[in-house]
């Protein structure tokens, strides 16, 4: 279906995206989770949903266990392990501070594609959160900003 078809990524654009797993595990103080049981994770259903809540966030059950168990599969799930030269463009926009995803972390991975030769573009909005473009986006400064920035952004790629 796709044959003959160029189907390379020509660009990439993360809203707050976690980075480096390791990172973003003591960010989130996944330690705190260590010795509970690790549970399914269902869509929710009435019954389910406050159960669920509780284990957002667990690194452990999403990536098969907790960092000193499975060091390699947190890697292996972080982009910042994954620069090289051949990277795409990269639009990174981040809040800061942000409670899930640590900047330090997407600081990182902006340095790590510059020193590659990688054109890359960090965009740090301050006293912005995670999700900053979902709350009240109709009125929100770094929402607007940030949809500003990636139109012009994938303009540059086309």
């Amino acid at each position: 279906m796709y044959r003959g078809c160029d189907l390379s990524v020509r660009a990439a654009v993360s809203y707050y995206g976690p980075v480096d797993l390791r990172a973003c595990y003591h960010h989130y103080n996944q330690t705190r989770v260590i010795g509970m049981p690790k549970v399914e994770i269902r869509l929710p259903g009435a019954a389910d949903r406050k159960k669920n809540f509780a284990q957002a966030g667990r690194l452990d059950t999403l990536l098969g266990g907790h960092l000193h168990e499975v060091p390699e599969v947190y890697e292996l799930a972080s982009p910042v392990a994954h620069v090289h030269a051949d990277c795409p463009p990269t639009l990174l926009l981040q809040g800061e501070p942000d409670a899930f995803v640590p900047v330090g972390a997407t600081r990182e991975l902006y340095r790590r594609l510059v020193e590659c030769g990688v054109p890359a573009v960090l965009i740090i909005y301050p006293l912005a959160n995670h999700a900053f473009d979902l709350v009240l986006p109709k009125v929100s400064p770094p929402a607007h900003a940030a949809l500003y920035y990636t139109e012009r952004f994938l303009a540059l790629m086309v």
